[in-house]
């Protein structure tokens, strides 16, 4: 889990930087149109929601992490009796907390404008009206409603991917991280 909540956050912070370079660059009236209208095409409420869950998800695990992952054994070692139902309602109440805040820190307008100002930076108005004229095809609308599906399914994948090989992945990247050190002596 701790690659994924690493990876989300590696890709959260390079959306950031970039929204934060695209918002210096004040494109012309015609793309800003063209990004907002590819924005409500494409962006469902079930792709907003899945997309803040996902952050969400992060935020609390890293939350979780930061706050020492306090397990029952560590508990205990603070003379704190704490049984696994404890713990994952512990959890649960980051997960819950994480989210409020998120989401009144970033509503979806917010969500919506920083997509924009993405676009912006990288696609030109007629590019965007290309895009624009494929997600009103009956097959760009199906795509653009299966993409909160899809963020959801792709989750439950890495999900069960990672628990399989999490155990073999962290032994295969502490010996590649050994091989490094030693060649930078």
């Amino acid at each position: 889990m701790r690659v994924l909540a690493m990876t989300t956050v590696t890709l959260c912070v390079a959306l950031f930087a970039a929204v934060t370079s695209a918002q210096t660059v004040s494109p012309d009236k015609a793309t800003r149109d063209a990004a907002h209208e590819l924005v409500s095409l494409s962006i469902t409420d079930e792709t907003f929601n899945a997309l803040a869950d996902q952050a969400v998800d992060t935020i609390a695990q890293l939350w979780w992490l930061t706050a020492g992952e306090p397990t029952k054994a560590d508990m205990a070692k603070r003379g704190v009796s704490m049984s696994a139902e404890d713990e994952a309602r512990m959890k649960a109440t980051m997960r819950v907390v994480a989210g409020r805040v998120w989401l009144q820190l970033f509503p979806k307008s917010d969500l919506r404008e920083l997509v924009v100002s993405v676009w912006t930076q990288h696609l030109t108005a007629e590019e965007m009206n290309e895009i624009i004229r494929f997600y009103k095809t009956p097959v760009g609308s199906k795509a653009a409603g299966l993409a909160g599906k899809m963020i959801v399914e792709s989750r439950k994948v890495n999900r069960e991917i990672y628990e399989t090989k999490s155990a073999t992945f962290w032994e295969r990247a502490k010996a590649e991280l050994m091989k490094e050190v030693q060649g930078m002596r």
